[in-house]
């Protein structure tokens, strides 16, 4: 039963890749208008933000290694992969707290509430990274940081969909990478709303 569930998830992993490369495929071979990719991009965006998270959200939750790596590819294409340290190390813990910037506090608006927790969980991720490689030795301009290595692969990912797709591509990624973390932290702001311990 567990292996079927993982295998599920895995599934849909590569169907949401499939999506993201068929919507570029498609506005680049039919020369779809700019507005027309625009909304396009929308609503591969919310699919993004309220399944293809989703997916992330499961895999990095499992115990293998490659589904971790999977999540985070997943995350990359929704220019979001900071999600991937800040939710398990940051957010599992300190969850309905004050420290938690994706639990929004009680009277706090929708507008106020998400970039609070989009930048607040990026230094968050940072600050955990810091600390995990001191506790290791080592700087943070080490290899091993996380979120350098989310920020050359999401480079290169960005270089790789102009070069394949053109800048018309790159705002296609972009707009439903911005979509996404809007309907996920729209989620966020609903699920944990006025949570307090």
């Amino acid at each position: 039963e567990a292996a079927a569930c993982t295998w599920t998830i895995r599934l849909l992993f590569v169907k949401m890749l499939a999506a993201k490369a068929i919507l570029l495929q498609t506005v680049h071979h039919f020369h779809i208008p700019v507005m027309d990719a625009i909304l396009l991009a929308t609503i591969a965006g919310q699919a993004t933000g309220s399944f293809g998270i989703f997916v992330a959200h499961e895999m990095l939750h499992g115990k293998s290694r490659f589904d971790h790596h999977c999540a985070e590819l997943l995350m990359v294409t929704a220019s979001y992969p900071h999600f991937c340290i800040e939710h398990i190390h940051g957010h599992h813990k300190n969850v309905a707290t004050r420290l938690d910037p994706a639990t929004a506090r009680w009277g706090e608006s929708i507008f106020a509430f998400i970039p609070r927790s989009v930048f607040g969980g990026i230094a968050g991720a940072w600050r955990h990274e810091k600390a995990r490689l001191e506790r290791r030795g080592l700087g943070w301009l080490n290899p091993r940081n996380r979120m350098l290595r989310y920020a050359a692969w999401l480079g290169l990912f960005y270089a790789l969909v102009f070069a394949i797709y053109g800048t018309l591509g790159v705002v296609v990624i972009f707009v439903q990478s911005v979509v996404a973390i809007f309907t996920l932290e729209g989620v966020n702001y609903i699920q944990h709303y006025g949570l307090e311990r």
